[in-house]
């Protein structure tokens, strides 16, 4: 089980790794795009495009159908979720750490008092 989590949180920092996948994530925050209204901007050739959004299909953050002729992708959150989970677990640390350095500071600031 612990293999399968690691092996996701991979392919989420991999897909989020690049800037133009995580604006691509941010496009889909408001509502489903088309595969076409997604790339628009990038000046990348469609296979680019397409190699990204499956990069971004195999991490489990989105999702397309296909509505007649029109591919569409759906924002799939939960994948950021593990992340933000998995994050939260070295926050606590970082704050275990920084409130000892706060603490080590002010007794010496008011050592030199």
């Amino acid at each position: 089980m612990a293999k399968l989590i690691e092996k996701q949180l991979d392919e989420v920092f991999f897909a989020l790794s690049h800037p133009t996948r995580r604006q691509m994530l941010d496009r889909l925050i408001d509502s489903d795009l088309s595969v076409t209204d997604i790339s628009r901007g990038y000046g990348s050739a469609g296979p680019t495009i397409s190699k990204h959004l499956r990069v971004m299909e195999t991490a489990g953050l989105i999702q397309r159908n296909k509505r007649g002729r029109v591919h569409w992708v759906h924002l799939k959150p939960e994948p950021l979720k593990e992340v933000g989970d998995w994050m939260a677990h070295y926050k606590k640390f970082w704050d275990i750490q920084l409130n000892s350095l706060d603490t080590y500071l002010n007794k010496l600031a008011k050592k030199k008092k």
